[in-house]
This record gives structure tokens, C-alpha cells and sequence, in this order.
């Protein structure tokens, strides 16, 4: 009876176009580019756009690395994970209302971050 059952779902899953596969693994190094797109796995060859999609990819303890200077929207940071300049801009966080702006080298590059 659970082997029908079992059979029963998979092929369910099958007649809807849908996979039993399990969902992607995330990535332990992610980027964006001012001209890149919000989709994919936010590779170095097709990076993301915001700060907001490349984290939803991003393992944490790992990394998002910006290509280019650009503003890559807000971002709520929840998890252990790194922003990294390596050189390409201006770096900088501006903190949620109410709150001093800070510049902080090699976090993130022309950027908006809320965390």
C-alpha cells in the first residue's frame, strides 16, 4: 500500500510538470553587477542585481562579491554572510533612519545596505 501511495505521488508530480528532486543547493560564493539580472544562481558569468536576490543564494558563511559600483538596494542581513569590495568603488552603509551613516571599506560597493 505505501509503495502505491508513493507511486501514486511521483506520478502526480510527473503529470504536473513538477520534479521530486530535491530543491537546488545554495552557493557558498555569489555575485552582483549593476548590470546583472535578479534570477539564476548569481554566478560571476550572470550575476545578480541586488544585494536582497544574491543573499537568498548565498550559504551562510558565505560570500557576495560586487563586480562593479552600482546601488544594489536594501538588504536585511539574517545571516552570517560577507559583502566584499575588492576594490572596485566607494564603499558604504547607511544605517535604517534615525541612525549616523557609516563608510566601511571593502563591504559593499556604492551601495544602500539597511541591516
Amino acid at each position: 500500500m505505501i509503495k502505491i501511495t508513493s507511486l501514486s505521488v511521483a506520478g502526480a508530480l510527473l503529470a504536473f510538470g513538477l520534479s521530486a528532486a530535491p530543491a537546488a543547493a545554495l552557493a557558498n560564493r555569489t555575485w552582483v553587477s549593476g548590470h546583472g539580472t535578479d534570477s539564476g544562481a548569481c554566478t560571476r558569468a550572470a550575476p545578480c542585481k541586488t544585494f536582497a536576490f544574491a543573499i537568498t543564494v548565498t550559504n551562510a558563511g558565505g560570500g557576495i562579491d560586487v563586480l562593479d559600483p552600482a546601488g544594489y538596494g536594501p538588504v536585511t542581513i539574517a545571516k552570517a554572510i560577507s559583502i566584499v569590495n575588492d576594490g572596485v568603488g566607494t564603499a558604504g552603509i547607511k544605517t535604517p533612519s534615525g541612525n549616523a551613516s557609516r563608510s566601511m571599506p571593502a563591504l559593499a560597493t556604492a551601495s544602500t545596505c539597511a541591516a
